[in-house]
């Protein structure tokens, strides 16, 4: 790292864009630092830093005239839920057509594309305060984008559970009747159906066997394992008919599982992937509380959830295998990512082929294959 000496950097190139690149270079670094705080800090200043991300009116809500904040939370939560339905609280009566049904919910946690021809595009973003992210009328360029906002997506997250049937008896109908009438670009079926599985087991670690009536929604970060068994399922056993040696490749995974115990993860919703995919973006999705959807149409993975580790030693992850060496009286957080594919495939199919598992590995992913740079779309 260079040492700052106070003086003006010298402009490389006749057209300044030498030393504008290094300008924003710097500004992205001071920024990945920043979230670096807020993901491995406590929990207090994490929630004063996502109410500073998004729309101003977040932290202007819980700060006095002295610029002292105040312990509001629960305000800034109502304000994010009753912008997602048309100004008013999520009750029995105001799921209804004039509030889409809270449908403007599912939209900012799934980080989904409106087609500009749809009426419900200038309505998501003007009345329900959803996600500002429209599409042209070709389908392969955005027009605009504001679509990661996580006090807005910690509001979302009130409007589903608000009432105890609201997400099955009002959302989830309006948002399937959305994507059959083609107002929504929604991709792959398969992969939005895998998005919303992975936000309610999210959801369900978070809340952590509490009603949601019972507990402010922060959002903490909850450990990777908890994760990994409501997502399991307890109660299910972790392999199926017709796998071979099933009994002895539970007490592998399990094993394998258990290497994970110190890591932790937390997200409110799915941006799409427009950064470059390296160590910064992972850190800037945890301080943002996102997963990530990658572009369509590209090989190995479709969805990215990134993972953080901090422990007295210093550790590698490497695909499943972690490596550790002791350090004493040294600290390190690493952080690391999920990476999920979607398959469609019938009943009577026990396992995915390998070469669709072998599009996991994060080389595969993130670097080269036979030597030669692999295209993404």
């Amino acid at each position: 790292m260079k040492e700052s000496t106070g003086h003006v950097d010298e402009v490389n190139g006749d057209d300044g864009t030498a030393g504008l690149n290094d300008h924003l270079k710097k500004n992205w670094c001071a920024e990945i630092a920043a979230y670096k705080i807020i993901v491995t800090g406590g929990h207090d200043e994490a929630w004063l830093a996502l109410m500073r991300m998004g729309r101003p009116l977040w932290w202007s809500t819980i700060t006095t005239q002295d610029g002292l904040t105040e312990s509001r939370a629960t305000e800034v939560l109502n304000l994010a839920a009753n912008k997602l339905m048309l100004g008013v609280p999520p009750d029995v009566d105001t799921y209804n057509e004039a509030t889409m049904f809270g449908v403007a919910s599912m939209l900012c946690r799934l980080g989904v594309r409106i087609h500009p021809k749809s009426m419900l595009a200038s309505r998501a973003a003007a009345d329900l305060m959803a996600i500002l992210a429209y599409v042209n009328y070709e389908k392969d360029a955005y027009i605009s984008s504001y679509a990661s906002d996580p006090v807005l997506a910690l509001g979302a997250i009130k409007v589903w559970y608000e009432l105890a049937d609201g997400l099955a008896k009002y959302i989830l109908p309006e948002f399937k009747k959305l994507l059959l009438g083609g107002d929504i670009d929604q991709g792959d079926a398969g992969g939005m159906t895998a998005c919303v599985l992975l936000l309610l087991a999210m959801d369900k670690c978070a809340m952590k066997g509490k009603p949601f009536s019972e507990i402010v929604m922060k959002y903490e970060f909850v450990p990777v394992l908890d994760f990994l068994k409501v997502v399991e399922g307890e109660e299910i056993k972790i392999f199926c008919k017709g796998m071979v040696r099933a009994n002895d490749e539970k007490i592998a995974f399990i094993t394998w599982r258990s290497r994970w115990k110190d890591w932790y993860m937390g997200f409110t919703h799915f941006v799409q992937l427009q950064l470059e995919r390296n160590e910064d973006t992972l850190w800037y999705l945890l301080g943002r509380r996102a997963a990530g959807i990658f572009p369509r149409n590209q090989n190995g993975a479709d969805l990215l959830i990134p993972i953080f580790w901090r422990t007295p030693r210093v550790a590698v992850a490497d695909d499943s295998e972690m490596k550790t060496n002791s350090k004493e009286g040294m600290t390190e957080e690493i952080v690391s990512l999920m990476l999920v594919k979607v398959e469609t495939r019938s009943t009577n199919e026990f396992e995915m082929a390998k070469s669709v598992l072998s599009q996991l590995c994060s080389r595969f992913v993130f670097g080269e294959q036979d030597n030669k740079p692999r295209r993404t779309h």
